[in-house]
C-alpha cells in the first residue's frame, strides 16, 4: 500500500458472504489501532468482502512500519471469526497532500 493511494482491498472468506451480519476490517500499526471499516463501507460479493480507501485513510500510515490488517465477521447464526494478522508494507509519496 502507498501513502495518499486510494487501493482497493479483497479478503477472500471460505463461505458465502450471505450469511454475514457483521464485518469488521481494522487498520494499525505498532500496535495501535488507526482505522476501523464495517459492513456499511464493505461490499459482500459472493465470498470476498471488498473495501476502498480512500487517500485521507492512507495518508494516517507512517512509511517506515508495515500495517496489521484483519478481518472480523459475525454470522448471521451468531459464529464470531477472524482473520490472522495481515502484514502489508507501506510505501511512502513524496508530497502528503491530498488530489483533488
Amino acid at each position: 500500500m502507498i501513502q495518499g493511494t486510494t487501493p482497493t482491498h479483497l479478503f477472500t472468506i471460505p463461505f458465502d458472504a450471505s450469511v454475514i451480519s457483521k464485518v469488521r476490517v481494522t487498520y494499525a500499526q505498532r500496535e495501535k489501532v488507526l482505522l476501523t471499516k464495517d459492513e456499511t463501507e464493505c461490499r459482500l460479493k459472493g465470498n470476498v468482502i471488498e473495501l476502498k480507501l480512500t487517500q485521507e485513510e492512507t495518508l494516517l500510515f507512517d512509511e517506515f512500519s508495515s500495517v496489521q490488517v484483519q478481518v472480523r465477521v459475525l454470522t448471521e447464526a451468531g459464529d464470531a471469526l477472524a482473520s490472522d494478522l495481515i502484514r502489508v508494507p507501506c510505501g511512502a509519496i513524496l508530497d502528503k497532500e491530498v488530489l483533488e
